[in-house]
């Protein structure tokens, strides 16, 4: 990812195909870059502080016009065989140039959190970090309980950051170094380890809390999937509304589950089925309306579900509803589909399952649903029985932050609106 910082430019990375999208590849698109699932131009074009650009405008507006120079000698720099557009070729050439004359962070979430001063200049840079030294320097401090009194969100910037950082002992200070850079480069290099593989709102963290609370709703508000997914899913939500109330449920309410299979490779969630009803049977009632969410293709494993449930599948919504859709697109529509179940069960170390649930926080907190005020959504896990009912409860950050999502994210995250100055 770049960053023009002065100018406060985006610049997305070229059309590539990315993890898990390649489907059909010989009948239908499988490179694709965030345009084609989030309202990037509209982002744009609601905020006037933000401009988006692609690499292929980038590179021909600032590198082929000699406006990126050599780090190392002060001369213009140009792009790998003088080229600009990079979709769907090897980046790999092109991320080393970038490499090269741009300012490259390594930071690394599990050791640092970025820190951003309420204003430019030494004097919020030295007020972070003399926080932050106390903070890990204090070994006899008592953490406060934060399961059972979280962190109010406006609180002080001392008693956020407790809570925060989450035993990381260094800060990625935005400072005036990287203030001033005209461009900035955040790269993903597994030999450094340097991998930005973790939440927003468990890495960014503002001296000023309104400026926190705004990226967190700038966050849920826009970076959402495009109308098209939006719109389908709702249709499907409404038929399935429909076929609960056929089943017997008045209120056409259904329960989803999400059952990752697949090559995943936490062996600990890939189980037989049974094991699977077992340990959410208390969960859901008999006879009621169930989605499954899921990548398994062979539908005989969900027997035992479709013998004390009514289950449907994306597959059974599909001819009336997805004609013509890219079928890389599903994955989308079943996570906005089982984000609208009664409960929720899902599978732990997915990161499919946590954007799920994020998006559940977001209608609990929306809605004022029950244990909103702690962040607790009405959502489990199957396995490991420890973590069955940890979404039940209030849950600081801890490591490893991909595994889950935090009600940091969406607990609470409308107080600053009327009182942003």
């Amino acid at each position: 990812m770049l960053s023009h910082a002065t100018g406060r430019t985006l610049v997305l990375p070229p059309d590539q195909r990315m993890y898990l999208l390649a489907k059909d590849r010989n009948k239908q698109k499988v490179n694709f870059s965030f345009e084609d699932f989030f309202h990037l131009e509209s982002v744009r074009i609601e905020h006037p502080g933000i401009d988006i650009i692609t690499t292929e405008e980038f590179l021909l507006r600032e590198a082929m016009t000699g406006n990126v120079k050599s780090r190392t000698t002060g001369l213009p720099s140009f792009p790998p065989q003088n080229r600009t557009n990079w979709d769907g070729k090897d980046v790999k050439p092109l991320k080393e140039w970038l490499r090269e004359v741009i300012p490259t962070p390594t930071w690394r979430p599990d050791h640092c959190f970025t820190a951003f001063p309420a204003s430019p200049g030494a004097k919020h840079i030295e007020t972070l970090n003399k926080i932050h030294n106390e903070i890990i320097s204090d070994k006899d401090r008592k953490v406060p309980e934060f399961m059972k009194k979280p962190t109010p969100v406006d609180a002080k910037t001392f008693d956020r950051m407790i809570e925060f950082h989450a035993n990381r002992k260094e800060l990625c200070m935005y400072d005036d170094e990287m203030q001033n850079a005209p461009v900035l480069h955040f790269m993903c290099n597994h030999q450094f380890r340097v991998r930005l593989l973790t939440h927003f709102y468990a890495f960014v963290f503002f001296e000023d809390w309104k400026q926190q609370l705004w990226t967190h709703r700038f966050v849920r508000d826009h970076l959402r999937y495009v109308d098209e997914l939006q719109c389908a899913a709702a249709r499907i939500v409404e038929a399935l509304r429909a076929k609960a109330k056929e089943n017997g449920n008045s209120d056409g309410e259904f329960d989803t589950f999400h059952i990752r299979r697949g090559d995943f490779q936490y062996k600990q969630t890939r189980t037989d089925a049974s094991v699977l009803y077992s340990n959410s049977m208390d969960l859901v009632p008999e006879n009621a309306t169930l989605y499954i969410a899921t990548d398994e293709r062979k539908k005989d494993y969900f027997t035992i579900f479709k013998e004390h449930y009514s289950v449907y599948f994306l597959d059974d919504f599909i001819k009336e509803f997805l004609p013509g859709m890219n079928t890389n697109y599903y994955g989308m529509l079943d996570q906005l589909i089982a984000s609208k179940g009664r409960t929720f069960v899902g599978t732990f170390f997915s990161t499919f399952t946590g954007y799920i649930n994020r998006m559940r926080g977001y209608h609990a907190d929306k809605r004022k649903l029950q244990g909103h005020e702690i962040g607790s959504i009405q959502s489990f896990y199957f396995l490991p029985s420890d973590k069955k009912n940890i979404m039940q409860k209030y849950a600081p950050l801890k490591m490893s932050f991909w595994s889950r999502e935090f009600p940091s994210a969406w607990r609470d995250i409308d107080k600053s609106i009327g009182c942003l100055r």
